[in-house]
Parts: structure tokens; C-alpha cells; sequence
């Protein structure tokens, strides 16, 4: 039988893929962290409920699975956020960046914009490029790889789940310890550890 710890697997093997690729590869980028995000949360969900289908169920509805855990369990990643207002702006518009009213979410979307990005393109970030369905397409951002931000997010993730557990398996330190990953890779995912 399964339980909320079988996501922690896929996670950690989604943040390598994100971790090891080329920077170069944006909707690979995306993609994968956006999984990783994904699949942490749905651990954590499942966590708290100790139901691994309702967590299924959400699909890639990032945005309702961060306020699922927000709502079952108020010190679930303290700090964080993912404001609705901010996921259905258009925050990197001319409009949106000088009006005065939205100077707050302005600033909280600059210091999480990836986070934005796979809660709101997750689903379609694997056809980047490609006529965007209904003109609704990722437009124009930039990106940091590897961005310190996944290691910080999903060290607090790691930590509210406490994970790695005495004997469970933990892909990145095994793949950490197997010294198969470039060493920018290795430094990188090292810094969950600190």
C-alpha cells in the first residue's frame, strides 16, 4: 500500500533532472521543477490526510495544491506564499509593474517568479515553443539555473516532511554519493544538506 512517501522518490528524481540539465533547456527547466514542486506537495498533502489518491486528484493544479496544504496545516512552510492575484496578473506588464495598488505583489512576484511560473505553466511548460493553445502561451521571462531558490524551497519542503527518514532512500544523497553528477551538479544539490 502506498502512502504519502511515495512521492518523494519521483520529487527528488524530477529536481535532479532539473538540477543536471543543460540551463539552456527552458521548457525542460520548467518542466522538471515544476514536477519536483508538484510532487512535494502532493507529499506533503497526502502527509496531512494520509490520502495518496485525493492527492493524486489534483493533477498539476499547483496553485490549489499549495493552498490545500496552507489550509490543513497553517505552519505549513511558513514564509512562503502563492497569491492568487499574482497567478492571474500579468505582473511583468508595463500597466501591472507601475501602478502603486500592486507595488506588494509586484515585489513578491519578482522574488518568486519561477515559483510562478511552474504553478501557472507546469501543464503546458512541455510545449514551450510551440503555438502557445488559446494565445494563453508562457510569453517572455528569465531565469536563473541552477537557482538557489529550488535548493531553498525544497530544503523547507524536506524539512516540514522530515525527509530523508531513517531507512528510507534518499535519491539525491545516493546520486550525491555515487559521484556520477557533473560537479556544478554535485555543489548544487549539496546545499540541500547545509
Amino acid at each position: 500500500m502506498y502512502d504519502w512517501r511515495a512521492f518523494l522518490w519521483p520529487a527528488d528524481e524530477w529536481f535532479v533532472a532539473y538540477a543536471i540539465s543543460p540551463g539552456d533547456l527552458v521548457s525542460v527547466k520548467l518542466f522538471s521543477i515544476g514536477h519536483a514542486l508538484e510532487l512535494y506537495l502532493k507529499a506533503a498533502y497526502a502527509k496531512r490526510t494520509g490520502n495518496v489518491k485525493d492527492a493524486i486528484g489534483f493533477g498539476h493544479n499547483i496553485f490549489k495544491l499549495w493552498k490545500a496544504c496552507k489550509d490543513l496545516d497553517p505552519n505549513f512552510l511558513p514564509g512562503r506564499e502563492l497569491r492568487q492575484a499574482v497567478l492571474n496578473a500579468m505582473p511583468l506588464s508595463g500597466k501591472y509593474m507601475s501602478d502603486p495598488k500592486h507595488k506588494a505583489d509586484f515585489e513578491h512576484y519578482m522574488k518568486n517568479q519561477e515559483l510562478y511560473l511552474a504553478a501557472k505553466h507546469l501543464k503546458d511548460a512541455k510545449y514551450a515553443g510551440l503555438p502557445p493553445p488559446k494565445g494563453k502561451g508562457l510569453g517572455t521571462f528569465a531565469y536563473i539555473h541552477p537557482n538557489p531558490y529550488w535548493v531553498d524551497l525544497f530544503r523547507e519542503f524536506r524539512t516540514y516532511l522530515g525527509h530523508p527518514s531513517p531507512n528510507r532512500i534518499d535519491v539525491i544523497e545516493n546520486q550525491l554519493e555515487s559521484k556520477a553528477l557533473p560537479p556544478e551538479t554535485a555543489e548544487y544539490l549539496r546545499a540541500l544538506y547545509k
